[in-house]
């Protein structure tokens, strides 16, 4: 039995805001890590109260390791390691055994790395491990030519569903303008068309080679498991695969070029300008707050591990003096307002808060804590990123707003809408290459006509409904999980299909007004009143780390929100208030 490293938070914190009193509460999140002989790291997160388990293989290999000519081979590989048949020829592949045995399967690939996810019910852990440990054992092992094909007509198919050409082709451009020739990141983890075209199967069993080995791996598990029943299933599966050396990771050089506009013709719908800006060091005191503050506070995008980017629509101009005061203009406004403490609090609330409600659910703890554990964290994972977003300042977000903001490091592309644009996209058709090769797996007759099993559920709940004098419906479900999560849903019966003939659309509109309320706060070192809901989302949901929507369906409109359960009673209140103000 391998050692397990354990690390059993139980925390008792609160999302500290500006308003009294502060509630706290208790998030209690075992955590226990491990590593196997062949290198590969375990991350165990068990959970009693589901009955279910959630497993994710993180492999340190993404779109920067594309070779030259071939953007978008780490994306068809993650396809194509789907399409393993662990059974030999003829027999189902594992995307199939995925299907039988698991409740929900993905993957996906970002620029430095690739996420296998998987979850099911807990007694299907042996099988999720072995799928996994199949995976990277098996590699390329019985792909063919037919395979290969029809994967990338469905990887082509699916970044023109995604993006579709018009998204794809400015975002392409902004990168090439962004990085330098031979830069890793100066394409999409997607890759382009051409480049899918030119991927031969000899690439795809060389990629695998290089680069899927135990070493870079990390096994996330979530959910109704204990460590001795894990130590068995990892012994059967993920400990027999081989140890051997992957290859370096990719080199990436330093970011952007240097701070300049760029104008440059687009299949876009309305001129737009994208502003991109280093983020600071990753040993730089800054680092944190400028990821919250690029997130939370400025509203910008991920462009990389190492840059932010965010779009506006000027209303001066788009010539260079004019975007250079428009980035100015809000460098010193947020600037200040971030200056004070009861400004900056309830970002940093936010923070915090949206941190915890990304663990409710057993795939996205299983995921962050892997990507947590593959970035060199150690065990108490949680309370170190707790801890990061606690300890940033109003001086620092401050000072991060002026770094990011600097017009002296802000790289400006002005997109015009090109002659004859569309601004549409739509998937193409294509005729998948015929594979005699099932990909079911056989069915029993007699087990399909009999009774559905039902396994016996492990998790608590208490569900109790009855009704107000006004006529509302009530029904409250209380759960035992270890994250303290309330949520709450008002409903109804009215919708799209209601609306006026002359007001088409009226519902969704409703929908979106009465849950998107526009706050306005007065910056008293410039004067200027900033729409913050906007720019800072400091509104009485935000302040609390909550979210709410407003959604309307054809039969019934849909207010849902999401907070600690600690403030369960603030989710309700404000719930009711945007009825209220709807009246």
């Amino acid at each position: 039995m391998r050692s397990f490293c354990v690390f059993s938070l139980v925390l008792v914190a609160a999302c500290a805001t500006a308003r009294p009193p502060v509630k706290k509460f208790e998030l209690n999140l075992p955590e226990q890590h491990a590593a196997l002989d062949n290198g590969m790291r375990i991350v165990l997160l068990p959970d009693s109260s589901s009955d279910l388990v959630a497993v994710v293989l993180r492999v340190a290999v993404g779109s920067a390791e594309d070779p030259p000519g071939k953007s978008g081979l780490a994306h068809l590989v993650e396809h194509l390691l789907f399409e393993i048949r662990p059974g030999g020829p003829g027999t189902a592949t594992l995307n199939a055994l995925f299907r039988q045995q698991a409740l929900d399967h993905n993957a996906y690939t970002a620029l430095d790395s690739t996420q296998y996810l998987s979850l099911a019910p807990s007694s299907e852990l042996e099988s999720l491990l072995g799928f996994e440990a199949t995976r990277l054992e098996r590699g390329c092992t019985g792909l063919d030519q037919a395979t290969l094909d029809r994967d990338r007509e469905i990887v082509k198919n699916e970044l023109r569903e995604k993006m579709g050409p018009s998204q794809a082709s400015a975002l392409e451009r902004v990168l090439s303008e962004a990085y330098p020739i031979g830069h890793p990141y100066r394409h999409t983890p997607g890759g382009r068309e051409a480049d899918l075209d030119s991927v031969t199967l000899a690439d795809v069993c060389s990629f695998v080679e290089r680069y899927y080995a135990p070493a870079r791996a990390v096994i996330s598990v979530a959910g109704n498991v204990d460590v001795a029943r894990a130590d068995r299933a990892l012994d059967a599966s993920l400990a027999r695969v081989p140890a051997r050396a992957p290859a370096p990771r990719a080199v990436v050089p330093p970011g952007l070029t240097a701070a300049r506009v760029v104008h440059f013709d687009a299949d876009i719908a309305t001129r737009t300008l994208v502003a991109l800006t280093p983020l600071p060091a990753e040993d730089d005191e800054l680092r944190a707050a400028a990821e919250m503050v690029s997130h939370w506070g400025i509203g910008g995008f991920q462009l990389s591990p190492g840059a932010v980017g965010f779009s506006r629509i000027p209303k001066r101009g788009f010539e260079r003096a004019e975007i250079e005061r428009l980035v100015e203009d809000e460098r010193t406004t947020l600037g200040r307002f971030f200056e004070r403490e009861t400004n900056f609090a309830p970002l940093r609330t936010l923070a915090a808060c949206r941190l915890l409600l990304g663990l409710e659910g057993l795939l996205a703890r299983a995921d962050a804590y892997a990507g947590l554990a593959a970035n060199g964290h150690g065990p108490g994972l949680l309370t170190n990123e707790l801890q990061r977003i606690e300890s940033i300042s109003a001086d620092q977000a401050t000072r991060a707003v002026r770094y990011l903001l600097d017009p002296a490091r802000v790289v400006a592309y002005v997109l015009t809408p090109a002659k004859g644009s569309t601004a549409a996209a739509e998937a193409r058709p294509f005729a998948p290459a015929e594979d005699p090769q099932p990909d079911e797996l056989p069915v029993d007759a007699g087990e399909a006509r009999g009774p559905l099993a039902v396994p016996p559920t492990t998790g608590e709940a208490e569900i109790r409904s009855f009704q107000l004098d006004n006529g509302l419906r009530v029904v409250l479900r209380r759960m035992h999980g270890p994250v303290p999560v309330a949520s709450a849903r008002l409903s109804f019966a009215v919708g799209s299909m209601h609306d006026p003939d002359e007001y088409p659309g009226m519902a969704l509109v409703a929908a979106s007004a009465i849950s998107r309320p526009k706050i306005f706060a007065r910056v008293e070192a410039t004067g200027r009143t900033v729409p913050v809901s906007m720019r800072v989302p400091i509104d009485g949901f935000s302040a609390f780390g909550m979210t709410v929507t407003g959604a309307a369906a054809v039969d019934r409109t849909t207010f849902a929100g999401r907070g600690l359960a600690k403030d369960q009673g603030l989710l309700l209140e404000g719930l009711a208030s945007m009825v209220r103000k709807a009246e």
